[in-house]
């Protein structure tokens, strides 16, 4: 036998406030343990950034796209070198009679080229994703030391992400769904990253 608790009326008003205790007794702590705290029960400093926007305000941003841009332009290239390499094969093949040992050889070149062309395609493909994520993350890693430091000199002790938005999808999440405008580092780290 299974025992349900619905958390309604007074019971449910009891653990919203032991929630919010607990969460307010969480942010007390850890802002006592910071390294400059003057002492226990002193509330930690919150503040937001909007790491999206910083990102795409990173000056660094346009010169990795430049340079991711470089290389897929060179692989299109390549690719399109490899198709017509197979439209000039399939050329070749119409013009030798079917079943001759010409036609047989196209034919084995012809299929020889098209794998090659698919399988270097996934290869540049796996490229691609490799470099920009490395790129992304790095710059990610970036955007994260300056945070640190805006939030070291201004004596913050936790930073929440101002909303976080799924890839490829219309959802998002706001994590703080108001703040004072003077708890938003944002423009401080555009700032700093420039």
């Amino acid at each position: 036998m299974s025992i349900i608790v619905q958390r309604t009326g007074a019971l449910g008003v009891l653990w919203s406030l032991g929630i919010l205790a607990l969460a307010t007794f969480l942010i007390t702590i850890a802002g006592s343990i910071r390294a400059n705290a003057p002492g226990p029960g002193v509330p930690a400093r919150v503040c937001i950034v909007d790491l999206e926007r910083v990102f795409n305000s990173s000056p660094k941003l346009a010169s990795m796209d430049a340079e991711i841009q470089v290389r897929e332009d060179e692989i299109v290239a390549l690719a399109k070198a490899g198709k017509a390499e197979l439209e000039r094969l399939k050329g070749e093949l119409e013009l030798v009679k079917p079943g001759s040992s010409e036609h047989q050889k196209i034919r084995r070149d012809l299929a020889t080229k098209q794998e090659d062309l698919r399988f270097q395609s996934e290869q540049w493909e796996r490229e691609m994703q490799t470099r920009v994520i490395g790129a992304k993350e790095q710059l990610l890693k970036e955007i994260e030391v300056v945070v640190i430091q805006v939030c070291e000199t201004d004596g913050f002790d936790i930073v929440l992400q101002k909303e976080f938005k799924i890839p490829k999808t219309p959802v998002s999440w706001t994590t703080a769904f108001y703040t004072r405008p003077e708890f938003d580092i944002t423009e401080r780290v555009i700032s700093a990253l420039k």
